[in-house]
Formats: structure tokens, sequence, C-alpha cells
């Protein structure tokens, strides 16, 4: 996982992506705490003083003789006192079904992610395609005070059903493999087709969306080393990003406003 997602994050950092390359480094940091180079990148990620300091003493940490992270601190010398203790805002991750949280005072349970998920995409409509080194679903909103376009990462395998079943899939193994091209006609026939609810399983993290039509996306969110899916709006401004992640193990990560209501 650690080699992808760095690269992924990497490449949104140098497309000027900051507000989605730090979510990345943030799940990344999550499994992977002492990758001396997530620690680094993650550094140019943040916005303030204190949190570049507290990234540039862990690179540190893990390896004392890292020039360009010395270099780097020794200009932000001044704030090195005023650390944070804890990295809460750069780790807000929850344990899907479990007891371990980052995210001030959330929950552990799903209903904190699929707040944010509805937040973000009842009433928008599935509009497009965009192609990079993962596909992604383009989601839009109808909101002409709050326009917006949220993305829909498609890391894992995904069907769509014509109607709700009887029974959900309960892993990759129930899914047909299917091509970039199968999966490109499958989005163009639910083009414009609005969002009415949008869930998680609740054993594992899988993505469930229903559509005005009544057609049911279902998305794999079980995988024990990479990323299933990720939805979200990123901003390069931490505060109004919005960011669902399933991770890993069964991991939820989860980014919102400080001032969202989760209940």
């Amino acid at each position: 996982m650690d080699n992808r997602v760095l690269k992924q994050a990497i490449a949104l950092y140098k497309a000027g992506n900051k507000g989605e390359a730090r979510n990345r480094l943030a799940l990344l940091l999550n499994t992977q705490p002492k990758n001396e180079n997530a620690w680094k990148w993650m550094a140019v990620c943040v916005d303030s003083d204190n949190e570049k300091a507290f990234c540039l003493k862990k690179a540190l940490e893990i390896n004392p003789q890292n020039q360009t992270a010395k270099k780097s601190l020794t200009k932000l010398r001044g704030v090195i006192e005023s650390l944070p203790k804890e990295l809460t805002e750069l780790l807000p991750v929850i344990k899907y079904g479990g007891s371990d949280t980052f995210v001030q005072a959330l929950s552990t349970d799903k209903h904190v992610a699929e707040a944010v998920l509805k937040q973000m995409c009842l009433g928008a409509q599935i509009r497009g395609i965009r192609f990079g080194a993962t596909l992604q679903m383009l989601i839009t909103n109808s909101d002409p005070y709050n326009y917006r376009d949220v993305y829909l990462n498609l890391e894992s395998l995904w069907t769509v059903f014509e109607s709700y079943p009887s029974k959900l899939p309960d892993s990759e193994d129930d899914l047909p493999e299917i091509s970039q091209e199968d999966e490109i006609q499958a989005i163009c026939r639910i083009r414009e087709r609005a969002i009415t609810n949008i869930e998680l399983m609740i054993d594992y993290p899988h993505l469930i969306i229903t559509l005005d039509d009544g057609k049911v996306i279902f998305i794999n969110g079980q995988d024990d080393l990479y990323e299933s899916w990720s939805l979200g709006y990123a901003s390069n401004n931490a505060s109004e990003t919005w960011f669902v992640v399933a991770g890993p193990g069964n991991r939820i990560a989860v980014w919102a406003p400080k001032d969202f209501n989760f209940t």
C-alpha cells in the first residue's frame, strides 16, 4: 500500500491538489506511522508552521540523518516549542466497528461516515467520468449556491444492480471482473440519475448508492492491503475538505469541517 499511495499523493501535490494529497498521506501514515518519506511530504502539504514542524520532527525521529528535514526544520525553529502533542487534525481515522479514534469527539459507529457521505451526495447526480491512475465517477450537486464536483475513486470491483438485491455481495469474490471499457459503459448508463440514498454495510465498509430509478451501485470496501474506494471534495484549505476513504483492514477515514454536525 505505502508506495502506491505515496506516489498518488506526490502526483496530486505536483498537480496542485494539495488537499487531496494531504488526505492520502494521512491515510498512509495511519497504517505506516514510520514512513519517513510520507512525513516529509506531509510537511509540504499542511498549512501551519506548527504542523510542518511536527511532520519534520517525526521524519527526523525515524531518520536523524535526513538532511532535507533538518534544513527545513531549522527554518521553523521559532515554532518548535509550540508543537502540538497529537496529530488529531491530520489523522482523523476511525476503526470500522472498533474503538480507535483520532477525530475530535466522533463516534466510531458507521453513522459518522454515512453522515458525511449523505451530506456530499444526497440529491446529487451522476455526471461523468474522469480518467487517471484510478477511474473516477463524478457526482455533481444541483445547489447553485454550493456547486461542486464530488469524485468517487473506483479502486476496487463494483457493479450496478437493477434493483436493491435481497442479498448483497460479501466481498470481491462475489463480483464479476470487468474491463475499464465495461466500467465506462456502466457509468454512462446511469448518467444524470440522482442519488436518493448512500450507505455502508454493517460488517464491512462496502459502499451502496441507490439511484432515483431504483438501480443500486455496489462498491467493494474490503481489502487487507489497499484502499477500496474514496469519495470526497478536496480543497487546499483543510477546513473545507470533505473526504471518506475505505482503507485496508476494514478501516474508514473521515474528514469534514469541524463545525459539521454528525448527529
